[in-house]
């Protein structure tokens, strides 16, 4: 088993321990401890990076400390009620403001748009809520500290490894499924079917399919845009460089019925697992910008290409946008479906 889905699943542990925390005091002893640990590394691995800057951090030593040394300070503050309802408020105005809800229009001028005490989404007293900022912090700063910037000016790919369908099955599918059930408290304080209403996973309305399936065709249009920009960066080869991973990542041995299958399980897996995660469990905590930027970080393969990390991320906020008006059923299908065809397409090459 991989060190990603040990830690995952090790997430999902402390997520369930949270929800178990609001009827037996051992269990909030153990998520707060979890949390002051976290603080306490993150902020010791500021000063041990210190005396290892020439060797194994290099020049690269600064951003990482200071990276560590943020994370350190957000996990220790948000101990304590008064810093948690600053982030609550921060995370809701946010929101507000991503989905255009915050600002009030009107025909003569337009006015702030007040937030009502209900509608604030990272809950100051919720102890799964302080979990679930452990944990997005935590992994959003580790996955950072290994994200080359520099590669914005000149973005590089790692050697394109072929995906296999037992690993997006694995972790991309039942990992991240199972660790969204667990965060939300299955068997815990919720039953499986007040889970999948908390994640978003409900039944829709043909008018919700239809978005759905527009979202595809918005999925291929924003890539255009975006390619369009990338591909035109004077010395970068980017359309070669991307177009080389990507046949190399999604090879499916030639072949339609193997192109298929790999295009189904990236669709099934992969789109799925991650809306489940992203859209039905972190951003109904964070809100839609939080949650679609720490989607573009997770991937981590375009960590010497950050460019790439920041057109999911953009991606996915507007996925969140459509999300808070709808659920993750339809973001499902778009996500799922835009995966299934470009997938196809990468592997299928006669």
């Amino acid at each position: 088993m991989s060190d990603s889905i040990i830690f995952t699943y090790a997430c999902g542990i402390l997520g369930l321990a949270s929800h178990g925390s609001r009827k037996h005091d051992f269990w909030l002893f153990v998520v707060r401890g979890v949390g002051v640990l976290i603080s306490f590394l993150s902020l010791l691995s500021v000063i041990l990076i210190s005396f290892n800057d020439s060797n194994e951090y290099g020049s690269n030593s600064g951003f990482i400390q200071a990276i560590m040394f943020t994370c350190g300070i957000l996990t220790a503050f948000v101990q304590f009620k008064f810093w948690r309802k600053l982030y609550s408020k921060f995370f809701t105005y946010l929101n507000q403001l991503v989905n255009f809800r915050l600002i009030k229009f009107s025909a003569k001028k337009f006015s702030l748009n007040p937030v009502q005490p209900h509608e604030f989404i990272f809950q100051p007293d919720s102890i799964p809520h302080l979990t679930a900022f452990y944990l997005l912090v935590t992994a959003f700063g580790f996955l950072l500290s290994h994200t080359e910037l520099s590669g914005m000016d000149l973005p590089l790919l790692p050697i394109p490894v072929p995906v296999q369908v037992s690993e997006l099955f694995q972790y991309n599918g039942l990992s991240l499924i199972i660790i969204s059930l667990m965060g939300v408290g299955i068997f815990v304080t919720r039953s499986f079917k007040l889970c999948l209403n908390r994640l978003g996973l409900v039944p829709i309305t043909r008018n919700q399919i239809f978005i759905g399936i527009g979202l595809i065709f918005f999925a291929f249009g924003y890539d255009l845009v975006w390619s369009l920009y990338t591909h035109n960066i004077p010395g970068q080869d980017l359309a070669l460089k991307l177009t080389n991973y990507n046949a190399g990542t999604f090879s499916a041995a030639g072949g339609l019925v193997n192109s298929v299958v790999l295009a189904l399980a990236t669709a099934i897996f992969a789109g799925v697992g991650e809306e489940v995660l992203i859209r039905g469990a972190l951003q109904p905590v964070f809100g839609a910008l939080p949650a679609g930027f720490f989607h573009g970080i997770l991937h981590a393969q375009f960590a010497n290409a950050p460019i790439y990390i920041l057109q999911v991320a953009i991606w996915s906020t507007i996925m969140g946008i459509v999300k808070e008006r709808t659920n993750t059923t339809t973001t499902i299908i778009g996500h799922a479906g835009f995966n299934f065809l470009s997938t196809f397409l990468f592997s299928f090459n006669p």
